[in-house]
């Protein structure tokens, strides 16, 4: 896959105040995938496969910032009194989310979801029953996923409303929404696909990178959409309050 062909014709559609945000995090994306290819998986610094790494830490930044962003806009929404406050609180979860995932990165929370899932379910016997209520039907992917997937299941859903809320309510840029969303859901599809199939070391590393490349596009993405909406909500502030 030509990733360098992927971002040109992202920013090809990009306006030129976002180009200035969007080119840098760009930049360290395709950066970080060239040093995985180049190094290989054997050099656990940039291996895009590993934790606790440059791109761990990364991706880490991405969602903090995304979150940050998300929590501005969300201000400035609230300030210039843009919707109700049912409304409002309908996008707490669009911001919530980029701060969960910004801990679970960092923090490794999917990585050591075994014992507080064993906690939650009343012990180990009862979490090894559920695990192979799945590993009976075929299941062989990673075990993170089984926790995870009512949340990605309703996280899908919830962006189809935040894609039709935003539609009927913002300018904000709609191909780049959707192809936000698209890539954050392309990982986990990716994940299961790839650690639960054989593949040769030549296209296991290809589909690792790829999904990855996925999920640093899309934060980047859903930072730009952001950085552009915000800039839409601070010219509006301005005009209801300073003129």
């Amino acid at each position: 896959m030509n990733y360098t062909c992927c971002i040109i014709t992202i920013m090809s559609i990009l306006n030129n105040k976002s180009l200035w945000i969007a080119a840098p995090l760009f930049l360290c994306d395709l950066a970080l995938i060239a040093l995985y290819f180049y190094f290989g998986p054997g050099v656990k610094l940039f291996d895009l496969d590993l934790e606790r790494n440059i791109p761990t830490y990364y991706q880490g930044f991405q969602l903090i910032f995304a979150a940050s962003l998300i929590f501005t806009v969300l201000t400035f929404l609230y300030l210039i009194r843009a919707f109700k406050s049912w409304q409002l609180w309908l996008l707490f979860p669009y911001w919530l989310g980029f701060v969960y995932l910004a801990l679970d990165e960092v923090g490794f929370i999917h990585e050591s979801l075994h014992g507080l899932m064993s906690s939650i379910f009343g012990g180990e016997e009862q979490l090894l029953v559920y695990e192979r209520t799945f590993t009976t039907l075929g299941y062989t992917s990673t075990e993170w996923l089984l926790f995870y997937w009512p949340a990605i299941l309703a996280s899908a859903a919830y962006f189809i409303y935040l894609i039709y809320f935003f539609r009927k309510r913002t300018q904000v840029n709609m191909w780049l929404l959707c192809l936000a969303v698209a890539c954050f859901f392309v990982s986990p599809v990716l994940e299961f696909y790839t650690t639960s199939t054989k593949f040769s070391d030549d296209v296991w590393i290809k589909l690792v990178a790829t999904e990855e490349f996925a999920e640093m596009v899309g934060v980047t993405l859903f930072i730009v959409l952001n950085f552009q909406y915000l800039q839409i909500l601070i010219e509006k502030t301005r005009q209801k309050f300073l003129v």
